[in-house]
C-alpha cells in the first residue's frame, strides 16, 4: 500500500468529519458553561417564602377567574375581608377549580368550617382558608406550577361586605449569592 494512499484517505477522513467533530466540542463546551454558571449562580434560601396572589373581588353571588399556577408548595384558597368588616354568620358557597374542561377540586364551606388565619394582615384583610391542605384532596396533587385553572366560587348571598379571593403558597426564592 502506498503511503500516499493513506495520506490521502486521512485527509478526506478530516475533511469530512471537521464540521461534525468542531459542532460536538462546541455544543458540549456551551453545555458544560451554562451548568457551571447556573450552580454558581443560584442558590436556593434557607427557608421558603410565602406567596400571596390576589385571584379576584368577590362582588356578585357568582365569580369565575383563570390563573396561572406560581411555582410552590402548600397552596391554599383565602376568602378575604376587611378586618374592620367580619363575614356574615350566613356567609357559606363552593369553590371549583377547572382544568380544560375536567373538574379536578371542589369543595363546598360555611363560615364555621373556614380557618381563620393572619397571612394577608399585612394586606388589611382578615383571611379565612377554604382549602386547607391537610383535606382529603390537597390542591398540591391538583394544581400544577406554570398551568392555567379557571376558579369558579359560587356564594349562597351575594356578601355585604368587599370579598376578595386570593391563592397563597411557599416558595423556594433562588438568590445571587
Amino acid at each position: 500500500m502506498d503511503i500516499r494512499v493513506c495520506t490521502d484517505a486521512a485527509r478526506f477522513w478530516m475533511r469530512s468529519c471537521r464540521p461534525v467533530l468542531l459542532f460536538a466540542v462546541a455544543l458540549s463546551g456551551v453545555l458544560a458553561l451554562w451548568i457551571v454558571t447556573w450552580a454558581l449562580r443560584y442558590t436556593p434560601d434557607a427557608e421558603p417564602s410565602p406567596v400571596e396572589r390576589k385571584l379576584a373581588e368577590i362582588t356578585g353571588a357568582s365569580t369565575r377567574v383563570d390563573f396561572i399556577v406560581p411555582e410552590g408548595e402548600l397552596y391554599h384558597f383565602v376568602i378575604a375581608v376587611p378586618t374592620t368588616a367580619p363575614l356574615s354568620e350566613a356567609f357559606q358557597g363552593s369553590l371549583t377549580v377547572i382544568h380544560g374542561t375536567s373538574e379536578v377540586y371542589h369543595t363546598s364551606f360555611k363560615l364555621e368550617q373556614l380557618k381563620e388565619c393572619n397571612w394577608l394582615d399585612q394586606f388589611g384583610l382578615r383571611g379565612y382558608i377554604v382549602a386547607w391542605h391537610g383535606g382529603s384532596k390537597r390542591l398540591g396533587a391538583v394544581l400544577h406550577p406554570g398551568e392555567s385553572y379557571e376558579i369558579a366560587v359560587e356564594l349562597e348571598q351575594v356578601p355585604a361586605t368587599p370579598v376578595s379571593l386570593w391563592l397563597t403558597c411557599l416558595q423556594v426564592r433562588r438568590t445571587q449569592p
